[in-house]
């Protein structure tokens, strides 16, 4: 068989031309999915037929992996919360909070407490619906929800009611609705 060029990439005994495996992995080169570089494990993560030692976009996600900050998982926006280098698709952690994203109560908000005051899916760090602190002084409520003297707590509905203007008495004899005779 003509080598023209006398290539032999495993560097055995062999050319290319005539080694049944280029690249001394074990793998005969008709099966090999990369069958210049050596690779017996075969790993071939996005099923493109190219393995993974010779494939420059592992996940198919068109984003080389030169450039991919998760190589190995599909992610076009590329998006990286905690700037770690390691993108949210495949970050465990992507607050960088050491909560793991499974257990985390705010996965893309850093919360190492895991403050959860109203005992809902979110934490506080995360969560719209918590009550606010007044920003005057630091660990009280806003005036209308502390506790009054006597124990009782004035919420905001009740100091809303008061201020909605009364309605009209309904007048003894007058039925709201017309009874059907």
């Amino acid at each position: 068989m003509d080598n023209v060029n006398q290539l032999n990439t495993d560097g055995d005994a062999l050319g290319d031309a005539c080694d049944p495996d280029d690249d001394n992995d074990g793998i005969a080169d008709e099966q090999d999915n990369c069958p210049l570089v050596a690779n017996a494990n075969q790993t071939n993560t996005d099923g493109d037929g190219q393995g993974d030692a010779c494939d420059p976009d592992d996940d198919n996600d068109t984003i080389p992996d030169a450039n991919d900050n998760c190589p190995l998982v599909a992610s076009q926006n590329q998006t990286n919360t905690d700037g770690d280098g390691q993108g949210d698709a495949c970050d465990t952690d992507d607050d960088n909070d050491t909560v793991l994203d499974v257990t985390d109560n705010c996965p893309l908000v850093a919360n190492q407490d895991q403050v959860n005051s109203d005992n809902d899916a979110l934490g506080d760090a995360c969560d719209g619906r918590r009550r606010r602190r007044h920003r005057g002084r630091a660990g009280q409520l806003p005036d209308r929800l502390q506790r009054q003297p006597g124990g009782r707590r004035h919420g905001w509905r009740r100091e809303r009611l008061r201020q909605l203007p009364h309605r009209r008495q309904r007048q003894p004899g007058r039925h709201r609705h017309r009874r059907r005779g």
